[in-house]
């Protein structure tokens, strides 16, 4: 809490929720990062980790087993089953990559990431 780290549950409530294509899931999450106290950026960069490490899984793997030691089993494992939904794509990562960009002159640090949200999932 002293340091703003997210729980792990607040980035994978994120990641769930963008794998399923649930824009109001995802909005909701960033809402209770935020309320929680949780520093924005680093939610941020968590996340950014973890999009990258479930396309990598997905597209490249010659990287699994490396994944899988530098994660861990639980977090290898709950990526893997993301990656299997197809709803984590290139235009995830770079949606979410720009609003890191935008994050540090944002007077809201939120707006980053609902912009991102928003834009993956238009009405």
């Amino acid at each position: 809490m002293v340091t703003g780290a997210p729980k792990r549950a607040q980035v994978h409530a994120l990641i769930s929720a963008l794998a399923a294509g649930d824009r109001g899931k995802a909005l909701t999450a960033i809402e209770e990062a935020s309320k929680s106290g949780a520093d924005l950026q680093l939610f941020l960069e968590l996340a950014l980790e973890a999009l990258r490490s479930t396309l990598l899984i997905r597209y490249a793997p010659d990287f699994r087993s490396a994944l899988s030691e530098e994660l861990g089993p639980d977090e290898f494992d709950g990526l893997e089953a993301l990656a299997k939904e197809k709803g984590i794509t290139e235009k995830t990562l770079l949606a979410f990559l720009a609003a890191s960009e935008r994050i540090r002159y944002a007077p809201i640090p939120a707006i980053p990431l609902e912009l991102a949200v928003l834009e993956l999932f238009p009405e």
